[in-house]
C-alpha cells in the first residue's frame, strides 16, 4: 500500500508541477500528517465502492478532503484538529455524492 501511495503521489506531483498548478517545494504540516491514516482508512469503504463506476469522482473527492483539511488547519486547527475523523465529518454533513458541494460551499466558501 505504501508503494502504491508513493507512486500516486509522485505521478500527481509531476502532473501538477508540469502544469504549474503547484510549486516545486511542497508545504509541510506535521500536525496534519497524523490525521491522514485515519482519513484514508475511513475513505476506503466509500472510495473503493464508487471507483468502478466513477473513478474520477472517487479520486477527486479525496482531493476535496485535502483542500478541506488545509482550510480547517488554516482556520482553527486547535478546534478542527480535535475532530476524530476528518473524512467522515464533511461526508456526514451531505453524503458522499454531495461532499464536493459541501466542501466547496460551507468549508471553502466558494460559489
Amino acid at each position: 500500500m505504501k508503494n502504491f501511495e508513493q507512486q500516486v503521489h509522485d505521478e500527481l506531483y509531476r502532473l501538477l508541477l508540469s502544469q504549474k498548478h503547484i510549486d516545486e517545494h511542497l508545504p509541510e504540516a506535521p500536525d496534519i500528517e497524523g490525521h491522514w491514516e485515519r482519513i484514508g482508512l475511513s475513505y476506503l469503504e466509500d472510495g473503493v465502492r464508487e471507483f468502478k463506476e466513477y473513478p474520477t469522482a472517487s479520486l477527486g473527492w479525496m482531493m476535496y478532503i485535502g483542500m478541506a483539511v488545509a482550510k480547517l488547519w488554516d482556520e482553527d486547527w486547535a478546534l478542527y484538529g480535535a475532530i476524530d475523523d476528518l473524512y467522515r465529518h464533511p461526508r456526514d454533513k451531505s453524503g458522499f455524492d454531495l461532499m464536493d458541494e459541501y466542501i466547496r460551499g460551507p468549508i471553502l466558501g466558494l460559489k
